[in-house]
């Protein structure tokens, strides 16, 4: 049988940009479908923080929506037969239950300029072993790695394997995900990483530094957008820091700009 060959689209590359590698996804919530994907909102948070976003992004052909927003910053598209299609509900203690029904395309391509990137995948397709190729400034989402994810199966997490890298500076994730992958933070300091953005969902998240500093951020507004809040939170405040703002600086801002964003609706600011 042979193998279909993905399409891929590309863009004139921008040394000053900050290369976001991510997938969309279409989600059906309460049985209604709309686009999503990290790449969506760490697009906007990379934009909010001050940052230039350069995409290397995955969909299927089956993605219809619009997305004016996003469009014009993508560098590179690979285009599948499928996006990733998952089916989200919401149980009773009001967490989500999240079932993949269809995978994407994956992500092979590695970026070659730039002034950061942020590795933010959905499922596992983008190749972790690669990571010690890069060697601009790298922000991790680890949720895209830690998940497993199987065609009708509810998705579930496990330990990602990274490589040591010296590009490592921040890896993003949020308390759940976190304590039921690793024993100790240690470990991800370990592996190079020189700060740990934690989320803490209404209690706002918190910033490890390697040197054992902390730096914690109180919401003073919680909206009712909750979709992407992470996704948002790691974009802003990796933008901030590229662009050599203080820790405790880059905190304080990327946390109020995710108060803003919790409080936007989301249609009206994709044009969806």
């Amino acid at each position: 049988m042979k193998r279909k060959l993905r399409r891929v689209r590309m863009r004139k590359s921008r040394t000053n940009n900050i290369v976001l590698m991510s997938s969309f996804t279409i989600d059906n919530y309460e049985n209604n479908e709309r686009p999503g994907g990290p790449a969506l909102f760490s697009t906007l948070g990379i934009i909010r923080g001050g940052g230039l976003p350069s995409l290397i992004v995955g969909r299927g052909s089956d993605f219809h929506f619009s997305l004016k927003l996003i469009e014009d910053f993508i560098y590179k598209l690979i285009l599948g037969k499928n996006t990733f299609y998952f089916k989200i509900e919401t149980l009773s203690d009001g967490k989500k239950k999240v079932k993949l029904l269809k995978s994407g395309p994956k992500i092979n391509a590695l970026p070659n300029d730039g002034i950061g990137v942020l590795l933010n995948p959905v499922c596992r397709e983008i190749d972790g072993e690669s990571i010690y190729r890069i060697e601009i400034p790298i922000a991790i989402d680890i949720q895209g790695f830690s998940r497993i994810c199987k065609e009708n199966m509810e998705v579930s997490l496990s330990e990602p394997e990274f490589p040591v890298s010296k590009s490592y500076l921040v890896l993003h994730g949020n308390s759940d995900e976190i304590n039921s992958i690793y024993d100790n933070l240690h470990t991800i300091f370990k592996f190079g990483f020189r700060e740990i953005l934690i989320s803490y969902g209404h209690d706002g998240f918190e910033l490890l530094t390697s040197d054992n500093k902390s730096y914690y951020y109180n919401p003073t507004v919680i909206g009712p957008n909750e979709i992407g809040n992470g996704d948002f939170l790691i974009g802003s405040y990796f933008a901030l820091r590229l662009s050599r703002v203080e820790i405790s600086d880059a905190v304080k801002k990327a946390g109020e700009l995710s108060d803003k964003f919790s409080n936007e609706n989301i249609s009206l600011l994709f044009a969806l």
